[in-house]
């Protein structure tokens, strides 16, 4: 665990190299949540010339995505196994993840839409057993 040196808050640190293909697809992704996500600030390194913080950070593949809550290292997302697994995922995929780190604030529609179809379901089975008549 390392404190950083920024300023208290929530920031994403995108570790990139400019000649990997996949560190490109995280910047555009990045670059498309930070004008929405104002809370939190991402920030792109160079991996070539920072390479105390990768070894300090334990950086070993890249893409990498270091999210600090109040200066300290909390969750990492390495490659793109947590995004979907393709080049080609979409930036909700990023948005979950990012916020599943809490290093965004943001409300999943399609995870309340399945707390709530669970608590119907839950209430619908209950009410079913109690209109049975296989009880008489």
């Amino acid at each position: 665990q390392l404190a950083c040196p920024l300023d208290l808050g929530c920031h994403s640190v995108a570790f990139y190299h400019r000649d990997f293909e996949r560190c490109k697809i995280v910047d555009k992704h990045l670059y498309a949540l930070a004008p929405v996500h104002t809370e939190t600030k991402f920030i792109r390194i160079n991996a070539e010339k920072a390479p105390f913080f990768i070894t300090k950070l334990g950086v070993r593949m890249l893409p990498t995505i270091i999210c600090f809550i109040g200066g300290i290292a909390q969750d990492r997302i390495v490659g793109f196994d947590e995004l979907g697994g393709r080049d080609d995922f979409p930036t909700v995929n990023m948005r979950r993840r990012l916020a599943e780190a809490e290093a965004i604030e943001w409300d999943d529609p399609a995870a309340s839409a399945k707390k709530e179809k669970k608590v119907t379901s839950i209430y619908s089975s209950q009410f079913k057993s109690a209109d049975s008549d296989d009880d008489l």
